[in-house]
């Protein structure tokens, strides 16, 4: 039976979706708790520091918007779901909830079940 791997924060980190990209198959489910955008990255001056650290380059990280985040993670988002099943659920850096529409991904406010796991998606909320 294969495991299922969870994993958070990627924070637009697009070596982050590559990787899971690569590995989804050998998964039964992926799901990613929050943070898959970076709402920081819309107005930020980033340093090279931040970039370094981050494993970024200058033309993904500054001042993308978090639309921008997020049509590109759905993007990468789609290869991962093509490979395997993916829950995803927003986080305080998403701006919003996550409702992919794309085949095999799951978002928030859904309950996602596979051979062995069952996973409910619930958003992240502020204060409440």
């Amino acid at each position: 039976m294969r495991p299922l791997l969870l994993t958070s924060d990627l924070h637009f980190t697009p070596k982050y979706f590559r990787w899971l990209a690569e590995q989804a198959d050998e998964f039964q489910a992926v799901a990613i708790a929050g943070d898959l955008c970076d709402f920081f990255l819309a107005g930020e001056a980033i340093t090279d520091e931040l970039l370094i650290e981050r494993g970024r380059t200058r033309e993904t990280s500054e001042r993308i918007s978090v639309s921008d985040q997020w049509q590109r993670v759905e993007g990468w988002l789609a290869e991962i779901g093509a490979k395997t099943t993916v829950c995803v659920s927003s986080g305080n850096h998403d701006c919003g909830v996550w409702r992919p529409k794309i085949g095999g991904v799951h978002g928030d406010l859904t309950v996602c079940e596979t051979e062995s796991f069952v996973i409910a998606s619930a958003p992240w909320a502020s204060g409440e």
